[in-house]
């Protein structure tokens, strides 16, 4: 006990070496360098000018160094260490916590088994490694592995120049790229990826959400299991694929695989080039096709479906409404129910009767059909025009230029230049046939007229409600005439009788007169 020194201060001018290490408080005149604790000076040269060492065998190499712990080592200029086996070897660098290294000028290493290698350098927390020049790794076992890379969470890297990668087990490898999240990666140059296990693979690609994946170059992929494989394609929504060139696909199960295409909606695909699919489970099969509705199909190029359930089958067709079909290359079929099987056919209406045909010329297949239907059981049109320019109104067979099938009704005048015929062609009862029993004569006509107020021979059956039934006139009127003939030639041989009558009177008058004046010169005679 008398030889213990409390206050043990060596301050002897010669360069001294103590080794092993002792329990002392050192001034070290010819470094000017201060030493406390359990001093260990291995050799003049592993105490730097001005340095300080306090702890257990700590080590201020460096000049102007601090060393404050255990076996902590400060061996770069101006460089501090702290804490428990912690070193700080780069000029201005900064070591603390237990087993951390700042090996590199301007670097700085916080926590444990934490290494900054590399200048400017910074590392806080467990495991964390930042290997190049500016890198930066925080949290648990992270790696900053390219230059100016970041990294930051648990598991992370940050493989390439200017990676970023945050949260748990995200790795961005692409340069510039970041990953963020859990279990995300950046792979592709400037890309990003946030959220769950996405994954960022093209340039400049996007993937956010859970499950993306944005392999396409420039490509972007948000939602839920979405995938953007085109290079400029877009997949947003619930396991969406855009897989053409500048797709995109929006919604619930949604695929564009055309160059140019969107998808949107649900389950919606579009096949073709510049095709366009929205709405739910349609299709855009072809080139520039267009789905739009609920279950509408648009199989060929240039066709458009739009509504429910109709499907443009035709090249540049057009089906639109509620289970319409454009079979015929540009055909139409509009409205409800409608049919367009001839190329270049035009379906309005509803429930149509369905022409046979094909995309070849045929004069007797449909150009426009106006359907009135009720169900697939009672089809019917309404207005038919065929490819020969006849048309039909309630027929789809027209048999003239102009066809109707049923009554009509004119508002203002008809004007025709040729004849009007009777379609039906009705047998007409002459009045010049030898067994025609309808001949009236003059005095039955104008007893029955004043007792019908109408000529016998056209019934009333040709009045009508609203008018006069004019092909039913015609054949009466026919007949009227053909009476009145036969009046006219009666009445003409009764005159020829009245004549003949006449002249056999004349001719007695002139007998008559002629024995008078002869009775007369006899009388004269007998006078004298």
């Amino acid at each position: 006990a008398g030889n213990t020194n409390y206050f043990n201060i060596n301050t002897s001018n010669f360069p001294d070496t103590i080794n092993p290490s002792e329990a002392r408080i050192v001034w070290y005149p010819l470094k000017e360098a201060f030493l406390t604790g359990r001093v260990l000076i291995e050799s003049p040269d592993s105490v730097g000018l001005n340095s300080m060492a306090t702890g257990f065998e700590s080590k201020a190499i460096g000049n102007y160094s601090q060393a404050l712990g255990y076996k902590v080592v400060s061996e770069g200029l101006n460089s501090t260490a702290i804490g428990y086996k912690s070193r700080a070897a780069g000029e201005n660098s900064y070591a603390f916590g237990s087993n951390v290294l700042a090996a590199d000028s301007n670097s700085y290493a916080f926590g444990n088994k934490s290494a900054a290698l590399a200048k400017g350098s910074i590392v806080i927390g467990i495991q964390d490694t930042a290997f190049k020049n500016s890198s930066m790794a925080l949290g648990y076992n992270t790696k900053a592995r390219g230059l100016a890379s970041f990294t930051m969470g648990a598991y992370t890297s940050a493989e390439d120049t200017l990676d970023v990668a945050m949260g748990y087990h995200t790795i961005a490898s692409g340069g510039g790229s970041t990953a963020m999240g859990w279990y995300s990666q950046a792979k592709g140059g400037a890309s990003l990826a946030m959220g769950d296990s996405t994954n960022a693979e093209g340039m400049a690609s996007l993937a956010l959400g859970s499950q993306t994946l944005a392999s396409g170059d420039f490509s972007t992929s948000m939602g839920v299991k979405t995938i953007a494989s085109g290079e400029n394609s877009t997949a947003m929504g619930d396991s969406s694929l855009a897989s053409g060139f500048a797709s995109t696909a929006m919604g619930y199960q949604t695929e564009a695989h055309g160059m140019n295409t969107i998808a949107m909606g649900d389950n919606t695909v579009a096949w073709g080039d510049a095709s366009v699919a929205m709405g739910s489970n349609t299709h855009a099969n072809g080139l520039f096709s267009l789905a739009i509705g609920n279950m509408s199909i648009a199989d060929n190029d240039a066709s458009v479906s739009i509504g429910d359930q109709t499907h443009a089958n035709g090249l540049a067709s057009w089906a639109a409404g509620t289970h319409t079909v454009a079979e015929g290359d540009a055909s139409t079929a509009f409205g409800f129910y409608t049919h367009a099987v001839a190329g270049g056919s035009f379906v309005l209406g509803g429930f149509n009767e369905v022409f046979s045909g094909n995309n070849a010329y045929d004069p007797f297949s449909a150009l426009f059909i106006i359907g009135n239907g009720t169900d697939e059981g009672s089809r019917h049109n309404a207005f038919t025009v065929l490819k020969s320019g006849s048309i039909g109104i309630n027929t789809n067979t027209p048999t003239e230029l102009f066809t109707v099938n049923g009554n009509g009704r004119f508002q203002g005048n008809l004007s025709y230049t040729g004849s009007l015929i009777n379609s039906k062609k009705t047998k007409i009862k002459s009045a010049f046939e030898s067994n025609y029993n309808n001949y009236y004569k003059i005095s039955e006509v104008e007893n029955y007229i004043n007792n019908n107020k109408h000529l016998p021979w056209i019934s009333s059956d040709i009045y009508v409600k609203d008018g006069i039934d004019i092909s039913l006139l015609s054949i009466k009127t026919l007949e009227a005439v053909e009476n009145q003939q036969l009046q006219i030639i009666e009445l003409n041989n009764q005159l020829k009788e009245k004549d003949k009558t006449i002249k056999e009177l004349e001719n007695k008058m002139d007998e008559m007169n002629k024995r008078l004046s002869e009775i007369e010169k006899v009388i004269q005679k007998n006078n004298k």
